[in-house]
């Protein structure tokens, strides 16, 4: 079991500029069930259950934040040496409300120093992440993103999620706080959004545990 609490900085990058927004704030809070199903050396592969909940402070100028749930089943493997690992998870993430549901994708490397455990265990890591939409639809109501607004037409065609797909790469560094805590700084680069949010800052701190 893991829980990840990150606190978020961004700048959204709309198809109009002049209407940038702002969020910053607690948001995609997640806790999660694994369990390894498949014991080798050469791909060991577990299942997911994946719980988001509603969004607890992320302000988004003129905007409301995410006041939904999400749930997501997934695939994920991973392999380690003694200073490094890398990892992948695929998943089909169910969405509350209006979005669209997903096709999830995560990939990711990292690497500890070997004097790092003098250090409580500082790292580096590298990740490839994205999602697909499945063009599933629900109608806006007021507790979505964009409230129970028309998105069909200009100005607001842009917000159509139930069309979106985003990928973007990421770098940042943790650090080892106690036994299973880590604290980290990622900071993304949106490679290619359509129909989807996509942000010319995104940083992220996270406290993560890791039952």
């Amino acid at each position: 079991m893991d829980a990840v609490i990150p606190y978020f900085w961004g700048q959204e990058q709309l198809t109009n500029s002049n209407n940038n927004s702002s969020h910053t704030g607690l948001n995609d809070i997640w806790l999660a069930v694994r369990k390894q199903v498949l014991y080798n050396s050469i791909l060991p592969v577990g299942v997911a259950m994946e719980f988001k909940f509603p969004e607890a402070t992320r302000h988004a100028d003129r905007y409301v934040g995410e006041n939904k749930h999400d749930v997501m089943f997934s695939l994920f493997s991973s392999k380690s040496g003694a200073t490094w690992w890398t990892g992948t998870k695929w998943g089909y993430r169910w969405r509350e409300g209006a979005y669209s549901d997903e096709i999830d994708y995560f990939l990711e490397g990292g690497w500890r120093p070997p004097f790092s455990h003098r250090l409580r265990d500082v790292y580096v890591k590298s990740v490839f992440d994205g999602w697909f939409s499945m063009h599933t639809f629900s109608t806006p109501t007021s507790g979505d993103r964009f409230g129970g607004r028309s998105l069909n037409a200009p100005p607001d065609h842009y917000f159509n999620f139930n069309e979106g797909s985003a990928h973007r790469i990421g770098y940042g560094a943790g650090i080892r706080i106690v036994k299973n805590w880590n604290f980290e700084f990622m900071n993304h680069e949106y490679i290619h959004a359509v129909n989807n949010n996509a942000y010319e800052r995104d940083w992220t701190i996270s406290l993560a545990r890791f039952f």
